[in-house]
């Protein structure tokens, strides 16, 4: 998938989730926990956006779809900051 229209954008979590899915071919999250031998507790959280993948998840990401692994860090950083932001904003309104 490398140069493909992946990297158009920084991807968000639930965006690399979802092609890693599709890429090892699992129909539903305990499935793909499985595949990366994590529990599935692990994905849901981070789908809801509870904790972000380390930098292990970010090089298994990465690998599930032919990509730099300094590439999914990088998206995970951002989307990091962004979720950092948005905190900082909901306390100031607080």
């Amino acid at each position: 998938m490398q140069g493909s229209s992946l990297r158009i954008l920084s991807l968000k979590i639930d965006e690399y989730l979802d092609a890693v899915k599709a890429a090892l071919r699992c129909a539903t999250d305990t499935q793909l926990a499985l595949r990366l031998r994590v529990l599935q507790s692990r994905i849901s959280n981070y789908r809801t956006g509870r904790t972000l993948p380390d930098i292990q998840m970010a090089r298994l990401i990465a690998a599930a779809l032919d990509l730099r692994s300094g590439t999914v860090v990088s998206d995970i950083r951002k989307e990091r900051a962004r979720r950092s932001a948005a905190d900082r904003r909901k306390a100031a309104l607080a």
